[in-house]
């Protein structure tokens, strides 16, 4: 019965490849192989040996291991029913009906092995085959980033309303122009009536011209003698007109009537007054204003009396010196920079001072007037403790100890008097080696014994090592000092330890 059978089918098949439906002219059709008919035809020939049965088994067995050994990737499936048990994506899987087109397509295809299947009853269903592939990742969709809200501590801008600022305001507007275009218009006529020597009183003066050129100097002589009223406008024109390589050294005779321009070429060698003898006077620091007249005078530079008037009465236009008042013979005392000078033997008293004081506003630049303000107290009172330094300081490395010590008692309760012996000094007429118990009760305002806190003023000139030390004193908690044999000082904080070194033999006062 096999092997009819297995006849039947390839008889079947070369029919078909032989003389396919297209070639016979015939439409082609698919019609479906009814395999049970076929089957019950040939059963009636007899039963299947049982060999043969055997061997179908075994190749059956060898179908399904072909089926199960599949693509990667891909799987088959063999149903027994028309709609499958799981469901079945119609995008991603594919179902075939083989038909009996198919079956002739595959009949030219060099013959498989053969495999016997059983039969199915009449009322099988067609076979179906799904392929099912595998699904696609879909890239990860990116997400927009997370927007942070914060809570707005601020207020919203309003928008800025229109104003209109109607005649009123616009008279105000007008008379501001007004005031502003007099303020600067009388401005402009004064350095005019300067510069120009429209309508100044004739002043006639001699006039020093140092071998260095310095129009600095030149500028405070002109202006301390009343030649000239705005001595920054006159410095501005000489180094506009480069007035220091046109001027030469020597003395002039310059008058008020002589423009800004003229005063320059008057300064030149033809225009020069006959030589005068010069001296070089060296002062020292620590020395008093009348100490530092004496050694002037000595030198003939100018009379001691003639100094002393113009000191106290002389307007010299500097604007540390605006504060002080008039009348006092001491009024410039601290302000005579200490240093070595070259004077006209004889000299105006304007003249030979303002050389002391033009050298002190050199020295006063624009760093060290910073450092003062920050230190809280003013120049004068800086110059007050500097000449207390300068007075009391046996040595340079102990001038902010000492400055440190001053400062301690201004700002202590337990001990208000500074008790410095120089002020006392300076109080006297005449100085004294030692003080006496009398002396220490002088009623004077310099007698820091008795009155608290600095003195009126600077008790002599001091240089620029004891200003530094005022302006920036060392840190310590002393309240105490005195002289040891080696003509420095010993430090306390306690008035025990004080005691205890004067009554030993290392005191040296």
């Amino acid at each position: 019965m096999a092997e009819a059978l297995a006849k039947f089918g390839w008889k079947l098949k070369e029919e078909g490849a032989k003389n396919p439906p297209s070639l016979r002219g015939e439409p082609e059709t698919r019609e479906e192989i009814d395999f049970t008919a076929i089957f019950q035809t040939v059963s009636e020939g007899g039963n299947q040996p049982a060999e043969e049965t055997e061997s179908d088994q075994t190749g059956n067995d060898s179908a399904s291991a072909q089926e199960e050994q599949l693509p990667e990737g891909e799987e088959e499936l063999l149903t027994q029913e028309a709609v499958s048990e799981e469901p079945v994506d119609s995008e991603k899987e594919e179902t075939h009906i083989f038909s009996k087109k198919d079956t002739d397509t595959l009949a030219v295809q060099p013959p498989a092995p053969l495999r016997r299947r059983t039969p199915k009853p009449s009322n099988a269903p067609t076979v179906v085959r799904t392929v099912r592939r595998p699904k696609t990742e879909e890239p990860p969709k990116k997400e927009p980033p997370a927007v942070e809200y914060r809570e707005r501590d601020y207020m919203p801008i309003r928008r800025a309303r229109s104003y209109r600022t109607g005649l009123r305001g616009g008279l105000m507007y007008f008379g501001f122009v007004i005031c502003v275009s007099a303020i600067l218009a009388s401005g402009a006529w004064l350095a005019a009536d300067d510069v120009l020597s429209l309508n100044k009183d004739i002043v006639e003066a001699e006039i020093y011209v140092g071998e260095d050129r310095d129009m600095a100097q030149v500028a405070s002589e002109l202006s301390s003698k009343g030649i000239i009223k705005y001595r920054p406008l006159f410095l501005l024109f000489a180094k506009l007109m480069k007035a220091e390589t046109k001027v030469e050294p020597g003395v002039y005779t310059i008058s008020s009537r002589l423009d800004y321009n003229a005063m320059i070429h008057a300064m030149q060698q033809e225009d020069r007054v006959e030589e005068r003898n010069t001296v070089m006077v060296m002062i020292p620091e620590g020395k008093t204003l009348k100490q530092t007249f004496q050694i002037l005078a000595e030198h003939g530079v100018c009379p001691y009396e003639t100094l002393l008037e113009c000191s106290a009465n002389h307007e010299f236009g500097f604007d540390f010196l605006e504060d002080i008042p008039y009348g006092e013979e001491n009024r410039l005392e601290g302000y005579l920079f200490p240093d070595t000078y070259e004077f006209f033997a004889p000299s105006e008293p304007e003249e030979a001072i303002g050389k002391f004081l033009s050298n002190f506003a050199s020295k006063m630049t624009a760093e060290t007037m910073l450092n003062v303000r920050e230190s809280g107290y003013s120049l004068r009172e800086i110059l007050t403790v500097a000449s207390l330094i300068e007075m009391e300081a046996g040595t340079d490395a102990e001038r902010a100890t000492i400055a440190s010590v001053i400062y301690n008692r201004l700002n202590s309760s337990s001990y208000p008097y500074l008790q410095i012996d120089a002020t006392i000094q300076y109080a006297l007429e005449e100085r004294k080696p030692t003080l006496t118990n009398e002396d220490l009760e002088i009623d004077s305002p310099y007698n820091t014994y008795k009155y608290t806190g600095l003195p009126p003023g600077p008790i002599a000139n001091p240089g620029m090592a004891s200003i530094r030390a005022a302006i920036e004193p060392e840190s310590t908690g002393y309240y105490f000092y005195a002289l040891n044999k080696h003509g420095s000082h010993n430090f306390f904080t306690t008035m025990s330890q004080f005691e205890y070194f004067i009554y030993s033999s290392d005191f040296g006062g």
